[in-house]
């Protein structure tokens, strides 16, 4: 990704800043105060992840820089921790003079309708800018929910580029490696390791601003296979890794393991389990989980051992998605899976 976050808030604030300008009727502070809002927008999302949130989020800067009031409203001084567990229907900040105040379910609908107040609001993946009853849309530079807060979507593109770039054609030297014969029929005997490394060090090489760990353990000593954590902001990824296909021991000359589909949807309850520590071993950070498989299954090699295969067997579940429970896809921070499929060298 060529886009990290200071460059798209950048962004943001030079594309909209005339805008902003034009609604506001040339306000002679709304410079500034555009300028102050992004700024604490940004702040406030190294804490709030907007794919965990199903609410309306609004942030907003009063002309005159006076206290909003908000009749029979809880005002609280702003906790950036209180966001990490916050599931209320609305959250209203308001940045004055560089501090953030917090209401909890408000009215939106009532408060966009303020003419001295420039807002930020956020709901349902759209973002917008709203000032004088006039919507400036922000329009969406990467597929995160909100441009942001793009971290997750930093290593979503990572893994998928990773599929196409390395594994598909088995172009990582590493992952080369892991077959035990030159046509990539076989896996070698407990490849796990290596295509571990492989992964970790594309992902070392591609994202910015990350520590990404092998063999994570978790308080309460269990295992996830990669962790990736954003130094800056309170984000962590699981990455549980499966293959699928057969092995060979080469030292024995025969077959040491077949993994079939069933395989990763083992590897999907294992991942849960492991979000569930997350969330009790780390309950201040944001954490979301990914399955990735590694498909190198080939038909026709359960039998004999074949020093050959033709495309009609060595393609055959190149297009055999998975089908996982529907239980994963409620559980809001397990992303859907993403298999990978290493092609073999067919005659």
């Amino acid at each position: 990704m060529n886009l990290d976050q200071a460059s798209i808030n950048k962004a943001l604030a030079n594309t909209h800043m005339v805008n902003i300008l034009k609604a506001s009727n040339n306000h002679k502070n709304i410079t500034n105060i555009s300028a102050g809002l992004i700024k604490a927008v940004s702040d406030i999302y190294k804490y709030f992840e907007p794919s965990h949130y199903n609410g309306d989020l609004v942030v907003f800067s009063t002309l005159d820089n006076s206290m909003f009031s908000l009749p029979k409203s809880e005002k609280i001084h702003f906790d950036k921790n209180l966001l990490i567990t916050l599931n209320t229907k609305t959250i209203l900040i308001q940045n004055i003079n560089n501090e953030l105040f917090l209401w909890k379910n408000a009215n939106v609908k009532k408060i966009l309708e303020n003419k001295n107040i420039l807002f930020y609001y956020y709901k349902n993946k759209s973002e917008c800018f709203y000032i004088n009853n006039k919507r400036i849309s922000i329009e969406p530079l990467t597929v995160s929910p909100s441009n942001f807060s793009i971290y997750y979507s930093e290593l979503e593109e990572a893994l998928k580029n990773y599929s196409i770039e390395k594994i598909y054609n088995s172009s990582c030297t590493r992952f080369k490696s892991t077959w035990a014969d030159k046509k990539q029929i076989y896996f070698c005997n407990k490849p796990e390791e290596t295509i571990h490394l492989s992964l970790e060090e594309y992902l070392k090489n591609t994202l910015r601003g990350v520590e990404v760990s092998l063999e994570f353990n978790f308080k309460s000593k269990k295992q996830v296979d990669i962790r990736v954590h954003w130094v800056n902001v309170n984000r962590s990824a699981h990455i549980e890794i499966k293959w699928l296909g057969v092995s060979l021991d080469l030292n024995k000359r025969k077959k040491s393991t077949s993994y079939t589909k069933s395989r990763a949807i083992a590897g999907a309850q294992q991942l849960k389990e492991y979000l569930d520590f997350a969330s009790s071993d780390s309950p201040k950070i944001h954490t979301k989980g990914y399955l990735v498989i590694i498909d190198g299954r080939r038909k026709n090699t359960n039998k004999n051992i074949i020093k050959t295969i033709t495309e009609k067997n060595g393609y055959f579940y190149q297009s055999d998605e998975i089908i996982f429970p529907d239980k994963y896809s409620q559980i809001i921070n397990f992303e859907k899976p993403l298999r990978m499929f290493a092609r073999p060298i067919c005659h």
